[in-house]
């Protein structure tokens, strides 16, 4: 049940960049927003980075969450 939930989560988050004309986020964001949802060990800061940094850059501020 929860692997379903999360993988509605996850087309529910695509559909949202879609229908915000946002552009898609590269494969390595992709798989970081994936470790973020599963969570676990495999989840680092720089998947938190990543997230961060591209949502930031998705809203327009250029700040980015440094290394």
């Amino acid at each position: 049940q929860i692997t379903h939930l999360m993988i509605k989560l996850w087309h529910l988050l695509k559909r949202t960049y879609y229908l915000n004309n946002m552009k898609r986020p590269p494969s390595y964001v992709r798989d970081s927003m994936k470790r973020q949802i599963r969570g676990g060990k495999d989840y680092t800061i720089e998947d938190k980075k990543n997230v961060i940094n591209w949502h930031k850059q998705a809203k327009g501020k250029t700040n980015s969450v440094n290394a």
